[in-house]
């Protein structure tokens, strides 16, 4: 897929202007499959139609010898072209001896996605818009720069630099004489960035200031070149200034398709290859199951369940009783053997269903305190009982029941702990 697509991302027209003749030649073509971009602008100066025939010449000139040069180097190739455009220019003028004086100002880019190498000859300039900022990029060649710099100076004022009558004055061009004294060629390219515009033009587009050029670049980033050539033209014909030059303007985009389409190719060729270990994984696998029948009859073996029960057992089994030593585990509580009251001390009798522990503390300590006068309540007792006897045998009509201890009230039995059943 080319980077550089005409119309989209390239394109130049011109305007005549209030001139009588159109002086500026300009000329665009891709290359190396449309990875390349040669861009070329003479503006023609000698008058009637010499200056047409100066600036054509030269770019011709130019674009041929570039095309069949056999040097590598992109600043070689450049260099031999404008050496190229200047001898076809002495050989016409030697031929036609009346258009003696002719001659032209010539800039020349060369882009691929990432670099731009330039060459240029007079005061046609060369603009770069990055970051919706304007840089003129190549040297100035007309006496615009010398009165800049006496300005600077103090030498002259603001009004005098700008109405200087040797402002546009050149000081170097081609004119067929042999190697220009003044061309601007750096060795190093300039690293191109996606979003990026070059902009060529003759010293025409200059009837707007570098703010207004700025302005319809910017507006212009998203449209195709050939859109922006075509605005920037009729913002220089809205200033309708008199004595209006020739202006052509060229315009490149350096666009981000230009870049994404190496990314899809990448992007491909990793689509492609993980397609073909697929397959290749896949053929494998089928040749394996080929040899051996049994590698896709094989049953896939069932997921184990695990019931709660199972889980409760596996918890139990990791606990840390597990752990414990073998003494401490066969620790068991021994159940005691069973006692009756008689077999109890006062302090070891158990209390009697139904009371605290509190009551049977309190019974004890009144035991313990009325033992003093234990013998003299048993004497009592006993007249006492003489007494009854003679009683009841006086008056055998009227018996009472016998009353029969309850073993189970005065007996208890201790179980684990100490613990007393109900």
């Amino acid at each position: 897929m080319p980077i550089f697509i005409e119309g989209q991302d390239f394109a130049g027209h011109e305007i005549i202007g209030a001139r009588k003749q159109q002086e500026d030649f300009n000329a665009i073509l891709s290359f190396n499959e449309g990875n390349e971009l040669l861009a070329v602008l003479a503006d023609g100066m000698g008058g009637h139609e010499a200056g047409e025939v100066a600036s054509r010449l030269a770019v011709e000139s130019f674009v041929e010898c570039f095309k069949t040069h056999p040097a590598g180097s992109i600043p070689v190739r450049l260099g031999a072209a404008l050496q190229a455009a200047d001898n076809a220019l002495g050989d016409y003028i030697r031929r036609y001896p009346e258009v003696h004086g002719m001659g032209c100002t010539l800039v020349a880019a060369h882009l691929t996605s990432q670099h731009l190498h330039w060459i240029s000859v007079g005061d046609s300039p060369l603009f770069l818009l990055r970051s919706k900022k304007l840089k003129q990029v190549n040297e100035d060649h007309s006496m615009a720069p010398e009165i800049q710099k006496s300005l600077k100076a103090g030498k002259i004022t603001p009004e005098e630099a700008l109405n200087h009558p040797h402002r546009n004055a050149l000081r170097s061009a081609l004119l067929g004489t042999g190697t220009p004294p003044l061309i601007d060629s750096p060795a190093r390219p300039l690293d191109l960035k996606d979003g990026d515009t070059i902009l060529l033009a003759s010293d025409g587009v200059q009837t707007l200031t570098d703010t207004e050029i700025e302005r319809v670049l910017c507006s212009g980033a998203d449209q195709h070149a050939s859109m922006v050539v075509q605005t920037l033209l009729r913002a220089v014909e809205h200033k309708l200034k008199r004595n209006q030059d020739n202006t052509t303007v060229q315009i490149i985009h350096v666009t981000n398709h230009a870049r994404s389409s190496s990314k899809i190719r990448k992007f491909s060729l990793v689509f492609l290859m993980t397609l073909i270990t697929s397959a290749l994984v896949m053929g494998a696998y089928i040749f394996a199951s080929r040899r051996s029948p049994d590698l896709l009859a094989s049953p896939m073996p069932a997921p184990v369940e695990i019931s709660p029960d199972d889980r409760i057992e596996d918890t139990q089994k990791k606990s840390p009783k597990a752990d414990l030593p073998s003494e401490v585990e066969n620790a068991k509580p021994k159940v005691t053997e069973t006692l009756k009251p008689e077999d109890l001390g006062d302090n070891q009798k158990p209390a009697s269903d139904g009371k605290s522990q509190k009551d049977s503390d309190l019974k004890a300590s009144t035991k313990t305190d009325s033992a003093a006068g234990a013998p003299s309540k048993a004497k009592k007792e006993e007249k006492l009982t003489e007494k009854e006897k003679a009683t009841s045998s006086s008056s055998p009509s009227r018996t009472e029941p016998s009353v029969r201890p309850n073993p189970t009230s005065t007996s208890k039995i201790l179980r684990r702990g100490g613990e007393t059943p109900e």
